[in-house]
């Protein structure tokens, strides 16, 4: 099953939005899920410090302050498909095809 990051840390109105959408998306479209909050590693802070809240998908920055869940599920649908998993639960988003 992919891993959806999300960068994240406390007092962030955008995170919570990001996370809102992730776990909503998640019901529809199964996949392991993990906040990480940047300041327990100052590697990750410095990287993400200004640009949260990130959110990646199998370790790759997939969108940056705003996502949609249609947008995430055709990101998830591509990254399936890269790496030969597939979601039994998913659901089909035909406007990943037209892209």
């Amino acid at each position: 099953m992919l891993l959806v990051e999300l960068m994240t840390k406390d007092e962030c109105s955008l995170c919570e939005k990001a996370k809102e959408i992730i776990l909503s998306t998640r019901r529809v479209h199964p996949f392991d899920f993990r906040e990480v909050d940047i300041r327990s590693n100052s590697r990750l802070y410095q990287r993400y410090k200004e640009k949260i809240p990130v959110v990646r998908i199998e370790g790759e920055d997939a969108f940056k302050y705003k996502l949609s869940e249609r947008a995430l599920i055709r990101k998830l649908v591509r990254a399936e498909k890269r790496s030969g998993q597939s979601s039994s639960n998913a659901v089909h988003d035909p406007s990943s095809e037209r892209e």
